[in-house]
Parts: C-alpha cells; sequence; structure tokens
C-alpha cells in the first residue's frame, strides 16, 4: 500500500463492491473508488474512480451551530461561502489537515455504504433539488449497472416501493431517480444498450409523471428514438407538442415518430427558430405542405438548413436562395450537390464554397 494515501474501504449493495475514499496526503487531493473484487482472489475486476471535494467552510462547535439555526442573517452567510467555496479545494477558507479530511470523507462514503441501495435517492435529489449536477449518484449507478447490468431491475423495484408516502406517491422523488436511470441507460458506453428498450418500457409501466419526459430534451430524443410508440404509453402525449419548455418542443419537431400527428404541423410556425430548424432538418417534414414556409423563414438560419436539404431542391422555391440576402443561406445553397441542376446555380460559386466548407 501507498504511503502517502490514506484510503478505507466500505462494502457497498453487493459483497464483491466496495467504496473506498481515498486522501493523497502530499496534495491533499481526495478521490472516491468504487471496485469489484474477486472474492476468492482479492484481485481487482473492475474499478472507477473521481476526485471530490469536501471542504469545511465554518468553525462551529454544537453550541453555536444550534444558535445558527435562529439566525437567518449568519444562515445565508453559510450558505454563500458554501455555494462559493465548493467550486475549487483551492478556496478552502478553513485549512484541514490530510488526517482530517480524511477523518469526514471515509465517514460520508460509510454512511453511502450503509445506505445502500437507498444512497442513489437521496443523492440524486440533493443534486434536484439544488439545481447542480454533482455526478456521484450517476458515478455509483452506472458503475453497477456496468458490473452488474440486472442490478437496474432491482433499483426500479427499490424506486417504486421508496416513493411511496403513506400511500401517496412522492413525484418529485420519482422524477429525480427515474431521470438517473434514465441518463444511465443512454451512457454512450453503457453495457445495457442491448436492455435499453426493456428497461424503458419498465420505466413507462411505473406511470411516472409527464414531467419525468420533459425533464431532459436530450433524454426525450433518444426515448422516442428507441421507443417509437411512447406516445401511445403516455396520457396527455398531446401536450409534448405545445410544452412551454421549447426543448421539448424541439424534441417532438426531430422525432420521426411525431409526424403522425397533426398536431406536428404547428411547429412550422413555432415561435422558436430553433424549433423550426429541427422541423427543417426533420426527414418527414418535407412531406407537409407547410414545409414550403420554411423557405421564407425569418431566421437565416432556418432558411440555410432547408437550403442544405438534398430534398429541398424538388421544391420551385428554392431557387431564391441564390439571391438571398444571407451569404449563409446562398453559401447553403451552393453547397448543395444537388442544387447543381437548379436555374440560378453558380458553379464557380460552388467551388469556391466548397473549398472553404473543406
Amino acid at each position: 500500500m501507498d504511503e502517502n494515501v490514506l484510503i478505507e474501504k466500505y462494502k457497498f449493495i453487493r459483497d464483491d463492491v466496495f467504496l473506498c475514499p481515498l486522501v493523497d496526503i502530499r496534495t491533499g487531493r481526495q478521490r472516491l473508488i468504487i471496485q469489484k473484487i474477486n472474492s476468492k482472489t482479492g484481485r481487482v475486476l473492475d474499478e472507477s474512480s473521481m476526485r471530490c471535494i469536501h471542504t469545511a467552510v465554518m468553525d462551529l462547535n454544537y453550541d453555536q451551530f444550534m444558535n445558527l439555526q435562529n439566525n437567518n442573517k449568519m444562515l445565508k452567510k453559510l450558505y454563500r461561502k458554501t455555494l462559493h467555496i465548493r467550486s475549487s479545494e483551492k478556496l478552502t477558507e478553513i485549512r484541514l489537515t490530510p488526517e482530517e479530511k480524511f477523518k469526514a470523507f471515509k465517514s460520508w462514503a460509510a454512511g453511502i455504504a450503509e445506505i445502500g441501495i437507498g444512497a442513489f435517492k437521496i443523492q440524486e435529489e440533493i443534486d434536484s433539488c439544488a439545481n447542480r449536477y454533482y455526478p456521484i449518484a450517476t458515478f455509483l449507478l452506472r458503475f453497477l449497472a456496468r458490473t452488474e447490468p440486472d442490478f437496474i431491475y432491482d433499483y426500479l423495484t427499490q424506486i417504486e416501493r421508496e416513493c411511496m408516502f403513506e400511500g401517496v406517491r412522492h413525484d418529485t422523488s420519482l422524477i429525480a431517480n427515474l431521470a438517473l436511470v434514465l441518463k444511465t441507460i443512454f451512457w454512450k458506453t453503457s453495457r445495457l444498450s442491448k436492455k435499453r428498450k426493456v428497461i424503458l418500457n419498465a420505466v413507462i409501466e411505473m406511470d411516472p409523471p409527464f414531467k419525468l419526459y420533459t425533464y431532459d430534451y436530450r433524454l426525450l430524443k433518444k426515448i422516442l428514438k428507441n421507443i417509437p410508440d411512447l406516445f401511445s404509453k403516455v396520457d396527455n402525449f398531446l401536450d409534448f407538442f405545445s410544452d412551454p419548455d421549447e426543448n421539448t418542443r424541439r424534441a417532438m419537431a426531430s422525432s420521426l415518430a411525431a409526424t403522425k400527428f397533426d398536431q406536428f404541423k404547428n411547429l412550422f410556425t413555432d415561435e422558436s427558430w430553433k424549433v423550426r430548424k429541427e422541423v427543417a432538418l426533420n426527414p418527414k417534414s418535407i412531406e407537409f405542405d407547410e414545409f414550403t414556409m420554411l423557405f421564407k423563414d425569418k431566421r437565416r438560419e432556418v432558411r440555410a438548413t432547408v437550403a442544405s436539404r438534398s430534398k429541398s431542391v424538388e421544391f420551385k422555391e428554392y431557387v431564391n436562395f441564390f439571391t438571398d440576402k444571407s451569404f449563409f443561406v446562398r453559401r447553403a445553397a451552393q453547397c448543395n450537390p444537388k442544387a447543381k441542376k437548379c436555374e440560378g446555380y453558380n458553379e464557380s460559386y460552388h467551388n469556391r464554397y466548397y473549398r472553404f466548407n473543406l
């Protein structure tokens, strides 16, 4: 064992999985390591680690801390310090020795290990309420999902049970924890890729709040790609098309499955140009009569997107792109390989723009 580090091991959920808080005595840096160990040989089969920051923000004894609870001014000061300090270890206001850091760090890790599967629920709710992204829960769940793929089903069962309070479902808690599951299964290197549809259907069967699907539009796009018939499984699914969050509407605008509904037409005139741009990129949007409206869109980004699509050249309105007031739109039209047969196409412009684009 390296004499320059302080490290402890705590069994976590499985008999062969351990949480290991580590502090480097030389630098004071802290890392949380999670390992899967061969129970017979003691060999490390898999390991992940992340850097952690634990900071002392105020030196108080017990009586001072209790008095602080009734002093709003001091509480606000403490919160401001905490928010400022946790961005970097270099900003610590109270210097701790490596041994003191390790004592606090291992106590925190031991608490996570003792709570077990409930640690994901607690940590994700903290992150969600703080409106910040601290990937501790994601980090731990990804590791377990990678080493024990079936663990995710145990976790879903736990979520469904734990998010009930006196017979009433706690939606905020459910959303935070199911969002963690979705982020995990869509992780680009996840070993759960072959089980995504099964897990997604299991999540949908839990009848989660509508807000889960609008929690992150990138997740919604991925869900729609994997479960095209999501709409038939979600109550009030038509609300997706008019959701106040433009990112949700962007997800709908990019969905092939969404084009089967008449409400998709409303997205051609959406107030957000980003939504209209997603509509222009949707391969199925060209089948709508409203598609021609995008040729005259007031935003150059939308017109340039339409000009770059090969299918757009089939419309008589396409020739207007060659004389568009925006350089970017004209350039997109001249660089379109399918535009060569269009009236107004200039070969020399195409060559110049094409070389520049390379």
